[in-house]
């Protein structure tokens, strides 16, 4: 059993100033593990940072909120799941790379 299984990293963002807000998350989301996630907490609606992802991230991330104002918004960002596998046969027929 793991000793953090089902605790979630929670960044409340009202908490911190502006200008280190988006570096904090994105360093954050870079930090997360294959399908890993963290929430985020503000006092209004981060649609904007949604923008930022879908830019420096496209694919590779999930955005679901938690909650939706008026007063609290709570947004958990996570990894998408990798379909890599899937989609080379070659590895998936245990196929162990070039010869050394």
């Amino acid at each position: 059993m793991h000793g953090n299984a089902g605790l979630q990293k929670i960044i409340d963002v009202r908490q911190i100033a502006r200008p280190m807000r988006h570096a904090l998350i994105f360093d954050t989301f870079e930090q997360i593990g294959h399908e890993g996630s963290f929430d985020i907490v503000s006092d209004h609606n981060p649609r904007p940072l949604h923008y930022l992802f879908d830019v420096k991230y496209p694919g590779a991330f999930t955005w679901d909120y938690v909650e939706s104002g008026p007063d609290v918004w709570r947004v958990r960002i996570g990894r998408a799941a990798v379909q890599s596998q899937a989609a080379n046969p070659v590895t998936q027929a245990g196929h162990a790379g070039p010869l050394a």
